[in-house]
């Protein structure tokens, strides 16, 4: 399994795609439920993203054919550098040599979409020591998710179990003992207790 990660970048050329596609490991994938043990001395910044699961082989898939390589979502949250993060949110192609880490992509189950939906979108819940919760809502419609896996398959092969991703342009900080936690679909829950 891979996991290609599609943001948008403002540097393109007039004549290139506005999306850019990073390549990770599979060993950057940690499962809902699981804790998750960060350096916070690289000040991380969490990104929201959407995946969408790919269930058939596929090269240089055009948009309009997309839809017939997912009929699932999931919610993700990566964990990224903050100078990594923040040139993402700001549209920039990240520059660095941590971009990419073991263990830094929280990823939920994946849940079906339904047959009449044009868009997909989560909440994604930020849980202080002291209680407080600020919430992030970050949505995606089927165009933009289609976009994503044609760009992604322009140069990688869609493989089954795959996943596409997309990083919303927020991010937010979080601290040691901190739960991020999404609630979705009709008992989904994808939830990371934040440790060192």
């Amino acid at each position: 399994m891979k996991l290609m990660t599609a943001y948008k970048s403002s540097s393109a050329a007039p004549s290139e795609e506005s999306l850019k596609v990073m390549v990770w490991p599979d060993s950057a994938v940690v499962k809902t439920g699981k804790p998750v043990f960060i350096d916070f001395d690289i000040s991380p910044l969490f990104v929201p993203a959407i995946g969408v699961k790919i269930k058939a082989v596929g090269k240089s898939v055009q948009p309009r054919f997309a839809g017939k390589y997912f009929s699932e979502v999931a919610p993700m949250i990566y964990i990224l550098q903050a100078d990594v993060a923040q040139q993402i949110a700001s549209g920039l192609d990240p520059k660095g040599c941590d971009i990419v880490a073991d263990y830094s992509v929280i990823e939920g189950d994946p849940v079906e979409i339904g047959a009449d939906a044009h868009s997909v979108g989560f909440t994604f819940s930020h849980i202080k020591t002291d209680g407080t919760e600020n919430c992030y809502d970050f949505s995606l419609s089927l165009k933009e998710l289609h976009d994503a896996i044609s760009v992604a398959s322009r140069r990688n092969t869609l493989k089954t179990g795959d996943f596409v991703a997309v990083l919303s342009p927020l991010c937010f900080e979080s601290a040691r003992n901190n739960v991020i936690k999404v609630v979705y679909g009709d008992d989904n829950t994808l939830i990371s207790n934040i440790l060192k």
